[in-house]
């Protein structure tokens, strides 16, 4: 059974559409057939995975699956007791520009887009550990433009759907995940999950214990991950999202300091307009009067 929790469609050619999709096969198996190209990169859960006619082998986070054939692909659990989960992100091309091989092609844009694609993803393959630092981040950003739809989200989505596949190439071709410690790619998703939790409380007053017991791991291991892995603290990374929220919020509206600095989850006006003039060199208002006027027709 799929369930689909973001579906973000027409985006600059070569690509479709990304797809956050949640699997869970609680049967013997489950087969999915693809209606168009696809790389599907395995977020989180674990499960059986081959292509039709092939032999099958473990499906796990940090994987990616490419499909450029016609090809049923059929998912079974791992344990006959337990059901399989999955969740994954998935870009789909645009079927005028990037049919499944071997079929006729509509259009003839974006042909060095096409060459990149048909030279690195040309056949149907799994690619265990496919997802570096560099990648997931990607994703991450994805996925929260996908959240927030914020002005311009689409066109943002389709140039990180251009970075993910220009990293996958250079992971596949240095051979780079090999290299890679299983501890980094547990980090590298901590991180991820981290990230995801305070995108959705962002209005909260969130605390580093509510984000580690979300997570299940000690606050200063998440504490130590996130710093390596995102090269800043987690405090520092979400007073940036809430500060990039209230820049948007104060141009975009007529709502006063005081409403802003709650829904951005500011504790207080003071501890906002302290951390917002640090931020911009400006007070809210002055930022408003500043740039407010510049976007109005």
């Amino acid at each position: 059974m799929a369930q689909f929790f973001q579906v973000i469609e027409c985006l600059e050619m070569p690509f479709y559409a990304v797809v956050e999709r949640g699997l869970v096969i609680s049967g013997k198996r489950q087969r999915v057939q693809a209606k168009m190209r696809k790389v599907e990169f395995v977020l989180n859960g674990s499960c059986s995975h081959h292509f039709e006619g092939e032999m099958p082998q473990p499906l796990e986070a940090g994987d990616a699956l490419i499909v450029p054939y016609r090809a049923a692909q059929i998912y079974k659990p791992l344990s006959a007791r337990e059901p399989g989960h999955l969740l994954a992100l998935i870009i789909s091309f645009d079927e005028k520009v990037l049919p499944f091989r071997g079929e006729k092609q509509a259009s003839s844009q974006t042909a060095e887009a096409t060459a990149f694609i048909e030279k690195y993803f040309c056949e149907n393959r799994h690619i265990r550990q496919a997802m570096d630092a560099i990648l997931m981040e990607t994703l991450t950003q994805m996925r929260q433009e996908a959240e927030l739809k914020l002005p311009g989200f689409r066109w943002r989505i389709s140039g990180l759907c251009n970075s993910a596949m220009v990293q996958l190439a250079r992971n596949m071709e240095r051979n780079h995940p090999a290299r890679q410690p299983p501890k980094e790619n547990r980090g590298v998703y901590l991180v991820s999950c981290a990230k995801e939790y305070l995108l959705e409380h962002l209005t909260e007053a969130v605390s580093l214990d509510d984000v580690a017991a979300n997570l299940q791991v000690s606050r200063e291991h998440l504490s130590r991950t996130f710093k390596r892995v995102a090269g800043q603290s987690l405090f520092s990374y979400i007073s940036h999202l809430r500060l990039e929220r209230a820049k948007l919020t104060l141009l975009n509206s007529e709502k006063n300091v005081t409403e802003i600095a709650g829904e951005c989850g500011f504790s207080s006006v003071a501890l906002f307009c302290r951390n917002f003039k640090q931020y911009t060199q400006m007070t809210p208002l002055d930022y408003r009067d500043k740039f407010g006027s510049d976007c109005k027709p």
